[in-house]
């Protein structure tokens, strides 16, 4: 399943987790994120960030876009993909603010 975005709300960043269920833990619970609409969360200093499943939402996605690795990201389909876009400087790793 692919999640549309409008033209309107564009994400700064990418949450990937092995399924969705994942993901949402980990930006709510594990990083005390707040929603922002249907998967999409919003971190302490207001970014927008996508929650995603497969690196596949990654294709076409412009050089410098931060992604954050969630629980288990190393499950989720093509995350290969990921570590490969990483290493080129294509995506950059996100690390999460938790305040104290």
């Amino acid at each position: 399943m692919t999640t549309q975005l409008s033209s309107a709300v564009k994400p700064a960043a990418y949450l990937l987790a092995a399924s969705m269920r994942d993901a949402e833990i980990t930006a709510r619970s594990d990083w005390g994120w707040q929603p922002s609409g249907r998967h999409m969360f919003r971190t302490y200093s207001g970014e927008l960030v996508h929650l995603i499943s497969s690196g596949r939402h990654l294709r076409g996605v412009p050089k410098g876009t931060k992604i954050y690795l969630g629980f288990q990201w190393q499950e989720a389909p093509e995350s290969n993909y990921v570590v490969k876009m990483i290493r080129a400087g294509m995506l950059v790793e996100g690390k999460p603010e938790i305040p104290v």
